[in-house]
């Protein structure tokens, strides 16, 4: 009999704010934006589940963000700590299959 065939299909909503609230756990459960520089024009490139429900979406500014939610929490990106995490992601996906899209 033939090996049935699975596809898995994985969606990382918010990855950028979810990889920082895992790093930081102080992080978590709190409006968060990851920017692309820390500055009032910096571009959010994402924002948490927690920032998007006060109505902060990713590509708003930084100084629109802060007006919208005075409390929000803004860290830079962080391109090699993404990359790390996908690495990892990757490889548990490996053990199931060497064939993969990304």
């Amino acid at each position: 009999m033939p090996a049935k065939r699975i596809i898995m299909h994985l969606d990382m909503n918010s990855y950028f704010a979810s990889v920082e609230q895992q790093a930081n756990p102080t992080l978590r459960g709190k409006p968060l934006g990851v920017v692309a520089t820390m500055t009032p024009h910096g571009c959010i490139l994402a924002s948490s589940k927690e920032a998007k429900a006060v109505g902060i979406k990713t590509g708003c500014r930084a100084d629109e963000a802060k007006f919208l939610y005075p409390d929000i929490i803004l860290v830079e990106v962080d391109p090699s700590k993404y990359r790390s995490t996908t690495e990892k992601i990757f490889s548990i996906i490996r053990q199931y299959s060497d064939v993969r899209t990304p």
